[in-house]
């Protein structure tokens, strides 16, 4: 399969996909409706990143930066959204001494989400006016055969064609040991600063959990894109591993913000303050919730076995 038809055939049904996200993005009457624009954006990120030398770089480049702030504008928002429902729940089995507390952190969430919601709506009209939509579809058709986009903004600068003829099979390749050996090298550098020998994955530092989820989301879509193009590496049934260990890595990733942020506000209180208690109790329930997070991380860990993972994954590419 030439990789200019694989790539349009990808990039048309992700850019279906964001524009029908999209029509619902800013209706607040569902907090589901942000998550899943950020879904299919970030999946559309991942077939850009992926075929990206089918296109040309200029070109390519501010597309994928247009898709990307978006996604960066939701961010806050959704945060914001997965607290709130936490919270919520949790104030249903709090006792009553922790109320004020849980109602004075919800009612600060509601105060900041007025303006992440706002941001989000000027970041889906900028999106909407720039058109970026219409332009990667343009491009898809060019991909497949069709005539160079006429959009100034996306000089294609002497395009002869040629890349969108070549196989896709070893792009696939090329592109997925390339990510497969960034998760691993990024896999390395942080369990060599694990503080015991042997520990569990759980005891990396926040930060290094945080870039190694992000890795990880790189290689899931990436495994995803490439199904159609390499149907016998079983990229389908990796993506789905990886994602259950992305699923892990999110949520001690949450638990650790949420505790930095409430022993932060507990410094400043006094002990005998009204909200005190509650910020307490969050701060118990978060910590039950990272060691149970922790847990189930290293389990997932355990029976992934990542390092060997990605070792077999590279081992089928080259078969």
């Amino acid at each position: 399969m030439p990789a200019g038809p694989a790539s349009a055939d990808a990039l048309l049904t992700r850019v279906g996909l964001v524009a029908a996200a999209l029509e619902r993005a800013t209706d607040r009457s569902d907090v589901e409706h942000v998550h899943r624009l950020r879904t299919s954006l970030r999946r559309l990120r991942a077939v850009m990143r992926a075929y990206a030398p089918v296109f040309p770089p200029s070109a390519w480049k501010a597309l994928r930066e247009e898709v990307a702030e978006l996604f960066r504008a939701t961010s806050p928002l959704r945060d914001l959204d997965v607290q709130t429902e936490r919270l919520s729940h949790l104030e249903e089995d709090a006792p009553r001494v922790a109320l004020p507390g849980i109602d004075a952190v919800l009612e600060d969430y509601a105060h900041v989400m007025k303006a992440a919601e706002s941001e989000v709506e000027g970041a889906v009209d900028v999106f909407a006016r720039r058109d970026t939509l219409r332009a990667v579809g343009e491009w898809a058709v060019w991909a497949k055969g069709g005539p160079v986009p006429l959009d100034f903004r996306l000089d294609p600068g002497g395009l002869d064609g040629s890349t969108r003829r070549r196989e896709a099979r070893p792009l696939a390749r090329r592109r997925l040991t390339k990510t497969s050996r960034a998760v691993r090298k990024g896999l390395v550098a942080a369990t060599e600063r694990v503080p015991a020998a042997g520990a569990e994955l759980s005891a990396l530092a926040s930060p290094d959990l945080h870039s190694l989820r992000i890795a990880a989301k790189k290689l899931r879509y990436t495994c995803e894109v490439f199904v159609p193009v390499l149907p016998r590496a079983n990229l389908r049934k990796r993506a789905k591993e990886l994602g259950l260990l992305q699923d892990h890595l999110g949520d001690l990733r949450d638990a650790d913000v949420g505790e930095a942020r409430l022993l932060g506000v507990l410094d400043d209180l006094s002990p005998g303050d009204s909200l005190a208690p509650g910020y307490a109790y969050l701060l118990g329930d978060t910590r039950a919730g990272r060691i149970a997070a922790a847990a189930e991380l290293d389990g997932a860990w355990t029976a992934a076995g990542l390092a060997g993972w990605l070792r077999e994954l590279e081992a089928d590419l080259k078969a």
